[in-house]
């Protein structure tokens, strides 16, 4: 039996790359859901189906911040494109992780329910931790690392 805090050695492989990460089995499973929930039927978290196609295996705060950005933003491209309307200051991801915070609340009490180890509910706890964080602090997050792009930035 597995809980939270124990260390596990985990090694994800695809086609593209293997990534072996040392972390608590709660962080494992995290990325593991994650990607899980992404990749099913739910209307609500099917925003996150482009996350799940280039998925990257324990990422941290800020990569992720920015993979939600990248992934959002590349949506509002192809809205733009289409004539649709865009949202380029992200001001709608906070909707869609209000969503996302509603089916992470369902699935840990139903997980809760279903067993006596802790490690999986709390891995979705975790991930909905990430769903708060990540809308509230996506602007300060990209601050950070704007001067990678300077060179994208300047007109020349």
């Amino acid at each position: 039996d597995i809980v939270s805090y124990d260390t596990v050695r985990v090694t994800v492989e695809s086609e593209e790359r293997s990534v072996t990460a040392t972390l608590s089995a709660q962080q494992a499973l995290a990325s593991l859901m994650g990607l899980v929930m992404a990749s099913s039927g739910c209307p609500k978290t099917a925003v996150f189906r482009p996350m799940a196609r280039f998925h990257l295996p324990f990422s941290s705060e800020s990569e992720t911040a920015y993979r939600v950005a990248a992934m959002y933003l590349v949506a509002q491209h192809f809205a733009h494109r289409d004539g649709a309307p865009s949202d380029l200051n992200l001001d709608q991801l906070e909707r869609v992780y209000r969503g996302v915070h509603a089916v992470n609340r369902g699935m840990a009490q139903r997980l809760r329910a279903a067993t006596r180890q802790d490690a999986i509910v709390n891995a979705i706890v975790l991930l909905d931790v990430y769903s708060s964080l990540v809308p509230a602090a996506i602007h300060d997050i990209l601050d950070e690392i704007r001067p990678a792009f300077e060179a994208l930035l300047r007109s020349e």
